[in-house]
């Protein structure tokens, strides 16, 4: 028992060592450095130290700084490095504009609807999804880092026009064999009366579209969310 307990002692007192030397003066000095390195690479911009971002309610991530950006008025920019590389989620920010355009190239006039939105989308939001950080063109950033998970909201002035599962998988199959990319998409068909948030709740019926690979459909789900028990897989590993 003493044995065991000093081994959970020394395992403790090694984490607690390992988590004080993360955020020691050294290690912020350290960071401060990135800082002005993003600095230097984006002179546009203003970024000013905030600390190492939250993982959860008690918990730090010390291997990396978190950043407000005074271009963009936000203070999610996070910055870390990686084998001597600095990387982080700015070009996300500076690219938004051109991703929602992608978005409309890319799903505009493919669904017939009244009217559409997209919603949910990754690029921005998860601090992990890291880019170099290299002041790269908007179309360098889609080609290379341009993430088509996203929520779909498919709106119908006259729901009788929403589309059946097999006009959905004609719908599908078209897009991934004319726009090839990895998609992770969910669309919600809704009255057009509601807005984007009321959709997921009371939508007509929801169309869940996974893949892994481009080539791949590994599944289109329907979601009847009346109830029905007709709730099933149209589309199971299809290659394209």
């Amino acid at each position: 028992m003493r044995k065991n307990y000093l081994i959970k002692t020394a395992a403790a007192t090694l984490v607690a060592a390992l988590l004080l030397a993360s955020c020691t003066p050294w290690k912020k000095a350290e960071q401060k450095k990135w800082i002005k390195e993003m600095s230097e690479e984006f002179p546009d911009d203003e970024f000013k130290y905030i600390g190492n971002p939250s993982t959860s309610v008690l918990i730090k991530d010390y291997d990396r700084v978190q950043v407000s950006s005074e271009l963009y008025d936000t203070t999610n920019i996070c910055i870390c490095e990686r084998d001597g590389e600095l990387f982080s989620n700015y070009l996300a920010f500076v690219h938004e504009e051109a991703c929602r355009d992608e978005f409309d190239r890319v799903f505009g006039s493919r669904f017939p609807c009244s009217y559409y939105t997209v919603g949910g989308y990754v690029q921005r939001f998860d601090y992990y999804m890291d880019y170099p950080v290299k002041n790269i063109s908007a179309d360098k950033f889609i080609e290379k880092y341009m993430d088509y998970r996203c929520y779909l909201f498919l709106f119908y002035d006259d729901v009788s026009g929403i589309p059946s599962e097999d006009e959905m998988k004609e719908y599908v199959v078209d897009l991934v064999k004319s726009e090839p990319h990895v998609y992770n998409v969910t669309t919600f068909c809704s009255d057009a009366e509601y807005t984007e948030d009321e959709a997921i709740k009371h939508c007509v019926v929801e169309y869940r579209l996974l893949m892994n690979e481009k080539d791949t459909i590994d599944s289109l789900y329907v979601d009847y969310t009346n109830g029905s028990d007709n709730d099933r897989y149209i589309i199971r590993d299809m290659d394209i």
